[in-house]
């Protein structure tokens, strides 16, 4: 006997053709949308396959954004202005006691071109007024803005009254213990050093005999951390890592890295800086340490090695001429690029924290402390480096810093190199110096 339909099973049959007919439409009124999403993924497949590298250039561009000086190269109707060919008119108003204002005029060719530059004259003239003051020899100083490389300030002193030279773009100063930072850099990047990794050392810290740098410890070894070696500037413990833990290739590699012996372009003639390293170990000791004559370095490009800590390993080309009108049209226009990246982010973090050791126990304790005190400063990282070597016959002490001061969120910042060369009379150090500009800096 056959089993009847009731009445309820009839109500979810039709229910059921009712659900499927409402999906039915549904489904109808999607297809466009699913049409054109497909479109949308397709277009994006060929982006990506095709439009990879563009897509990458463009975000290697925009992590350098445009700041007010960063603009584009200007369409002229006058023949573009190469600053080489002009480099006999500049260098002259680079030179003396007078302040570099932030326009002056040239001549080319029977033209008068006008001349707008980086470097802020109060400033300029503040620093020339504390060379004059420092009881040296000869001085010089660089003040540069690390996150574009635009020079503000760069003047040098004589004390024989001549000007006729502008040593900041010289090269034939000995380097001393700035480039520790090199030295430093290697290590923490191709020997894995931490700041905080023990070091030893016999002896004491300033001096280098050959007898410090063994291995072998003893109960007369020093034991210290990496960072304090560096912020106190300990000899043998860096010509033991140029030793054994890098060897020449790597100081060669890192010392290119750093721009010695390649040409830094600059807007005025600036001689390279020269370093050569020796194939005996001593010879490397004395390279890695600092402790030699012949690593030889220019204040500019002394500068640039804070410029590269302060700036998360970046180094913008430095420049000093903003632009070049005549008859107000623009014949040459600057904007910031970037001369190279000598070390990682992270080596740039760790250096950091070395230099600014250097400014709260380390070389510079005694002429900081009195920044760090002060309420404008709380919120401002501070580092250095140090750095002092006698000529050959002992008459002359070459006195280096270069440093850096920027706001904790980055709103402000300056990069500077001091150089000073006493005679048998010390003047005022350049770490003064030093504080003296970065007060001076943050204060206007």
């Amino acid at each position: 006997m056959g089993k009847d339909s009731g009445p309820s099973e009839n109500w979810r049959a039709y229910q059921k053709s009712l659900r499927k007919g409402a999906r039915r439409k549904i489904l109808i009124r999607r297809i466009p949308v699913l049409v054109l999403c497909a479109a949308v993924v397709s277009a994006l497949a060929f982006l990506g396959v095709y439009g990879g590298n563009r897509i990458l250039v463009h975000f290697s561009e925009a992590s350098y954004p445009e700041t007010k000086n960063n603009v584009q190269q200007p369409v002229s109707k006058l023949d573009a202005v190469d600053t080489e060919e002009l480099w006999p008119l500049l260098s002259s108003h680079f030179q003396g006691k007078d302040a570099v204002p932030d326009f002056f005029p040239i001549r080319r060719n029977d033209n008068r071109l006008m001349v707008q530059t980086t470097v802020v004259p109060k400033l300029q003239k503040y620093v020339y007024r504390l060379l004059e003051r420092s009881q040296t020899e000869m001085a010089a100083v660089v003040v540069m803005n690390p996150s574009d490389g635009s020079v503000l300030a760069m003047t040098s002193y004589q004390k024989d009254g001549k000007q006729d030279r502008n040593l900041c773009l010289e090269s034939g100063f000995p380097a001393a213990s700035l480039f520790k930072i090199v030295s430093a850099s290697a290590a923490i990047e191709k020997a894995h050093f931490t700041p905080n990794r023990t070091v030893t050392f016999l002896g004491r810290g300033h001096t280098l005999y050959r007898n410090q740098l063994t291995r072998k410890e003893n109960r007369y070894s020093n034991r210290i951390t990496f960072r304090k070696a560096f912020a106190t500037s300990v000899n043998p413990v860096f010509g033991k890592l140029g030793i054994y833990s890098l060897g020449r290739e790597a100081i060669v590699k890192y010392a290119q890295r750093f721009f010695f012996n390649r040409p830094i372009f600059f807007d005025l003639p600036l001689s390279p800086s020269v370093i050569d390293v020796p194939e005996d170990p001593y010879g490397i000791a004395e390279i890695a340490s600092g402790f030699n004559r012949r690593t030889r370095i220019s204040p500019l490009h002394a500068a640039l090695f804070s410029c590269a800590v302060a700036n998360s390993g970046k180094v913008m080309k430095p420049w000093v001429i903003k632009q070049i009108t005549q008859d107000t049209i623009p014949v040459y226009q600057a904007h910031p690029s970037l001369l190279g990246i000598p070390i990682k982010e992270k080596t740039a973090r760790n250096l950091q924290c070395m230099m600014e050791d250097t400014t709260r126990y380390g070389t510079c304790r005694k002429s900081f402390w009195r920044l760090r005190r002060r309420k404008t400063f709380r919120r401002v990282k501070m580092g250095a480096k140090t750095g002092t070597i006698n000529d050959s016959s002992d008459s002359h002490k070459y006195d280096w810093i270069t440093a850096y001061a920027i706001q904790r969120d980055g709103s402000k910042g300056i990069c500077l190199a001091v150089l000073e060369i006493h005679g048998r009379k010390l003047g005022i150090r350049s770490r003064e110096i030093a504080r003296a500009i970065i007060t001076y800096a943050f204060r206007s």
